[in-house]
């Protein structure tokens, strides 16, 4: 299916008022559920027809046996980290910068994070073909071919045609391992296009060596063809999956989800929507987070009130008014009250707020939750004795109809 970039109509509104990805700090969410419109146009029904369902998705990163507890109906995991210069067809033999990818050390390219003797790859068909719900596969290897500093060092090595062809020549790869499976999200990149928005300058004045990518050889050397040519990518080699865009809540200005008092989520994400645009939005659905890591963590604790589930809502459903895609919520932290703030069991209130929330959650136009870490020592099901499993059981025992009521 080929995606025309989108048209972002911007709205003029009064102002009323992401390690892996990210780092703010979410907190307790005090006071009444909030009420958020419903989409008079819900991009979300749309989508959730090309998974077979008609309810907001929850899910998250977990192993077999947590996921097997309960009806989750989404479910991912990352891809990362270095790629190979030139293909390569055999674990056993081939290596990046001198390391063997070979097991059992590796060379770090997710194509060989699966047994060697299978073929390169199968850690992605594989998690995309067994399980019988809904994939979600977070791509996120620039930051390594960039040489593995944030920011403007990894937006000045766009210019590199050499990196450039390397890691969009993985991704056609990664996606070709997809070609013959169902509907699976290909969540691109997270925090690149957010230092692109923050850098303050226009996607076409920021430099991307294109031109050694056939699929994008004829696109604008700019980063305002970086999205286009995802597109292009993955809907020539992968026809069924669609393409998340991962959308920073810290893009524009100061982070939305570390100031609640300061600003204004109508405004900053109207502002985010115009980026958007003007680097040529094109995708099936945009991918949004409220920090990776659990309130707990490094001391924080999580009654500390920071932004508030309201104001994040307002912001991720204005972003769909605005651009017409739904929104997946994405990598929350697992982490709840009742633990005691030590390694795997940092304690956190989102999963509580986004399943008491569920109805406000699905006006504001998402097609789903998901949770997991983004960095060691997070909590998961696997270390907090069920915490996570029982506070996510009520949303998956009561299905909550997508767009709302």
């Amino acid at each position: 299916m080929q995606r025309p970039a989108l048209t972002v109509m911007v709205v003029t509104v009064p102002v009323v008022l992401v390690a892996l990805v990210g780092g703010a700090f979410w907190a307790t969410c005090t006071g009444p559920t909030p009420v958020i419109e419903s989409q008079p146009v819900c991009p979300a029904e749309a989508l959730g027809e090309r998974f077979g369902t008609k309810h907001l998705m929850w899910g998250g990163q977990m192993t077999d046996e947590s996921f097997g507890t309960h009806a989750f109906g989404l479910r991912y995991r990352y891809v990362a980290g270095p790629v190979p210069s030139e293909t390569c067809d055999d674990c056993r033999a081939c290596d990046i910068d001198g390391v063997p990818c070979a097991n059992p050390d590796g060379c770090g390219w997710w194509g060989c994070w699966q047994h060697d003797i299978l073929p390169p790859g199968r850690v992605a068909s594989d998690f995309a073909s067994n399980n019988n719900v809904p994939t979600l596969i977070t791509y996120y290897t620039w930051l390594a071919v960039s040489g593995g500093v944030e920011g403007e060092s990894e937006l000045a090595a766009l210019a590199d045609e050499d990196r450039v062809a390397s890691w969009l020549g993985d991704l056609r790869f990664f996606t070709q391992t997809l070609s013959d499976q169902g509907p699976v999200i290909v969540h691109m990149e997270p925090d690149l296009l957010g230092f692109l928005h923050k850098s303050g300058r226009a996607p076409s004045d920021i430099p991307v060596a294109l031109s050694g990518v056939p699929e994008c050889a004829d696109l604008p050397n700019t980063a305002a063809s970086l999205m286009p040519c995802w597109g292009e990518i993955v809907d020539e080699y992968a026809p069924e999956a669609l393409l998340g865009i991962h959308v920073s809540a810290w893009g524009h200005g100061a982070d939305l989800m570390r100031h609640p008092g300061v600003l204004n989520p109508v405004e900053h994400a109207t502002q985010t929507a115009s980026f958007l645009q003007s680097a040529n939005l094109t995708g099936d659905l945009l991918v949004v987070e409220a920090s990776d890591r659990d309130s707990g963590f490094n001391g924080q604790p999580w009654t500390d009130t920071q932004p508030s589930l309201d104001r994040a809502l307002i912001w991720a459903s204005t972003l769909t008014k605005t651009t017409e895609l739904p929104h997946l919520w994405w990598q929350i932290p697992m982490g709840t009250p009742e633990l005691d703030n030590t390694c795997g069991r940092y304690v956190d209130d989102r999963v509580l707020r986004f399943v008491e929330a569920r109805h406000a959650v699905a006006a504001a136009g998402a097609i789903g939750v998901v949770f997991g870490a983004g960095t060691e020592c997070m909590t998961s099901p696997e270390t907090d004795d069920g915490a996570f499993l029982r506070a996510i059981a009520p949303a998956l025992s009561d299905p909550t109809p997508l767009c709302g009521p």
